[in-house]
């Protein structure tokens, strides 16, 4: 509720400020006068010279904003801002999704692997170099664990 009172309270005070913008501009256009001295330079004032000739411009008058015009132009601009927030949110969440389904793949491929060498072959090498036998009940063990990581991985 906290967060409506502050927004609202800012979207007043912005349609106020352009309602005294509206107001105020439409008062500043008076009528312009142009004179030429005697060295032949052009002036240009609000008030009409003291002497000599000068000619009268008219300025046009434009009609001023309306306030649904402007309060829409914010609304608008809030929304766009939101989107591109939103928008942003997606793209990480793609590189997130991504990443996880490359992680995924390669967990699939090391598993399959695995059960092929379990299933295979009845001697391993360790990290130093050395071969070693399994037991049956620990090559069945690997091959029920192998089989399950395929379920879990390969989808």
């Amino acid at each position: 509720m906290k967060y409506f009172t502050q927004i609202s309270s800012t979207l007043v005070f912005r349609l106020m400020f352009v309602l005294v913008f509206i107001l105020t501009s439409s008062l500043s256009y008076a009528a312009l006068y142009k004179s030429v001295d005697e060295d032949g330079n052009v002036s240009y004032s609000q008030s009409p010279p003291k002497s000599g000739n000068y000619k009268t411009i008219k300025v046009k008058k434009f009609k001023p904003v309306a306030a649904d015009a402007a309060s829409k132009s914010l609304k608008a601009k809030e929304s766009f801002a939101k989107g591109a927030k939103k928008r942003e949110e997606n793209d990480l969440v793609k590189a997130e999704t991504q990443k996880n389904e490359k992680i995924l793949k390669e967990n699939c491929a090391i598993s399959k692997k695995n059960l092929r060498l379990f299933t295979i072959f009845k001697r391993l090498k360790n990290e130093k170099g050395e071969y070693y036998r399994v037991s049956d009940t620990e090559r069945a063990k690997r091959i029920a664990a192998a089989k399950e990581n395929i379920k879990q991985f390969c989808k």
